[in-house]
């Protein structure tokens, strides 16, 4: 045994280590954070931390990959970034155009003394609201980033590690509750309410994230034919008693009621079900998609006839993960790519106005419209390298910031520090991921048989849509050009429809009837979905 001092910002821990054992199992086992989008596969380069070993005359620190690295035999001292510093700003807002003023308040929670709780239980992040259950006021908001990350950023890389560990589902269903009551507490002392006041939950997610938190297996969704163990249909509450297993501590609450969004498909979850239901007239007569982009596009087309749900696997690229320098929405992340007026420079806009760090999402679909504008990315998606480009025509100012990489393409600096790039490899995942988003809407259209103009509204949901440049993310054709003015944000839909079902049956099966009319369509090896698929990578008007 060695012994292991672990430092994350203020906290210092030291502990017993096994010499050999993964570093990054062992921190996460020691209950800290490490940023692995990847689940520790080593791809993306995001797991780094600082190793001084204990050893004469060394007091240096060396820089390692965690998931790559073992723990010391001898005594040392490992560092973690601390992520704890100013969150991402998460989106709690939400717009409705619901003609409904409000859903009638269930038999039984008049009282103003109780309370129950709303979660948007996203594979990136946590959102509680504590609301009084008499009239649905707000009296608490939390948000942060989901701790399952540690496990890794997508839902497929938790499911393979609950999988492969014995007590993999019992740990991150208690990761997800603990923090989630975690959040609860918080507010509950913020605002000096008893917490056994609160006694109900409504929860929705993603059909994994929502199997993780009711200690059900996902396993059956990873694989076809993808079929989830519960749709989670059933209006009544689950009790503390219903779950499979004991979990101790954080991850308890007795007596609390919870409430799940139904889910329409492994993926089609919770999340889109109350987020459609929340956010407008789902059964009205005019033709609508709602769309919402993370780490999986899910997106519904709706007409009074019938709605058509799909999923795509878009890939966390949006997200800023698995991207040379892409990062969450934080300080620093590059947020905007423009061209100067003068055209003859970028202009960067960052989160905080801080000096960039790193590239997010909505700052990844500016710059790459910006480069297919410039002709610096050719329509089959290639990022030219200097020659080629100062050939093609591509203005002055995008060529003094390339470079040729080991395989003749080009790699393009932010910054004249070289602080922020971006490489054909990263050029290549936005591509794929754009394609599958706008495959997923033209297959959803071509069934119903509808055209762009028979769109009313393109609703998009989720912090990433508010931020999101309907003319960039039409420039790189992930959304169709004649829908871009057709946008309706609607901010936080999932957290809005959960809190919606905390009081009202009448939302509660409404939701029920919903998923009941939804015709999930099955996209993998569907010939139809592939071709277009080929069709929309390349960088042309959808």
């Amino acid at each position: 045994m060695s012994r292991v001092q672990i430092v994350q910002g203020k906290k210092a821990v030291s502990v017993d280590g096994r010499p050999g054992d993964n570093m990054l199992d062992f921190l996460r086992q020691e209950g800290f954070f490490v940023n692995a989008p990847c689940g520790g596969n080593g791809t993306c380069k995001k797991c780094k931390v600082k190793v001084q070993v204990e050893s004469a005359g060394s007091e240096e620190l060396k820089t390692v990959l965690a998931c790559q690295t073992p723990v010391p035999d001898q005594d040392c001292q490992i560092q973690i970034p601390d992520y704890s510093g100013p969150s991402m700003e998460i989106e709690t807002g939400f717009f409705s155009e619901r003609d409904r003023t409000s859903a009638s308040v269930e038999e039984g929670i008049s009282s103003g003394s109780l309370y129950g709780a709303a979660v948007d239980l996203g594979t990136t992040t946590v959102v509680a609201k504590l609301c009084r259950l008499s009239d649905g006021k707000e009296t608490g908001i939390r948000s942060g980033w989901n701790r399952q990350a540690r496990y890794g950023a997508d839902v497929i890389s938790r499911v393979k590690y609950i999988m492969e560990n014995q007590g993999g589902l019992e740990e991150l269903c208690l990761c997800a509750r603990s923090q989630i009551f975690s959040m609860i507490r918080d507010m509950c002392r913020e605002q000096g309410i008893e917490e056994n006041k609160v006694v109900r939950l409504s929860l929705a997610g993603n059909t994994i994230m929502q199997h993780i938190f009711a200690g059900r297996s996902p396993v059956s969704i990873a694989a076809a034919p993808f079929k989830p163990e519960t749709f989670f249909l059933e209006n009544e509450p689950e009790k503390e008693e219903d779950l499979s297993f004991r979990l101790e501590g954080e991850g308890r609450w007795p007596g609390l009621e919870i409430f799940y969004a139904p889910c329409a498909a492994g993926y089609v979850g919770g999340d889109i079900i109350a987020g459609l239901g929340a956010a407008c007239q789902w059964n009205g007569s005019g033709k609508y998609i709602y769309l919402d982009v993370g780490t999986n596009g899910e997106m519904v087309l709706g007409s009074r006839n019938g709605l058509i749900c799909c999923s795509v696997a878009s890939g966390p690229a949006f997200e800023g993960a698995e991207i040379s320098c892409g990062m969450a929405g934080l300080p620093g992340a590059v947020s905007g790519v423009k061209i100067a007026e003068d055209g003859k420079s970028l202009v960067l806009e960052t989160v905080g106005d801080e000096e960039p760090k790193g590239i997010c999402g909505s700052g990844l679909i500016d710059l790459l419209a910006v480069l297919v504008k410039t002709g610096e990315v050719n329509r089959g998606g290639r990022l030219l390298p200097p020659e080629d480009a100062r050939e093609g025509g591509v203005p002055d100012f995008i060529v003094n910031l390339l470079e040729e990489d080991e395989n003749g393409n080009g790699r393009l600096w932010l910054t004249e520090d070289h602080q922020v790039w971006i490489t054909a490899d990263d050029i290549r995942k936005l591509q794929l991921a754009k394609a599958a988003v706008m495959a997923g809407i033209r297959v959803m259209m071509r069934l119903a048989g509808t055209r762009d103009k028979d769109i009313e509204k393109l609703y998009i949901a989720g912090g990433f849509g508010r931020h999101l440049d309907p003319d960039s993310a039409a420039a790189i054709g992930m959304i169709p050009e004649r829908l871009k003015g057709k946008i309706v944000y609607v901010g936080n839909g999932s957290l809005a429809g959960a809190a919606e079902a905390l009081e009202s049956r009448e939302f509660r099966e409404e939701m029920v009837s919903i998923q009941k009319r939804c015709h999930y369509l099955e996209l993998s090896g569907n010939k139809i979905f592939n071709d277009e698929y080929l069709k929309q990578m390349a960088f042309m008007e959808g």
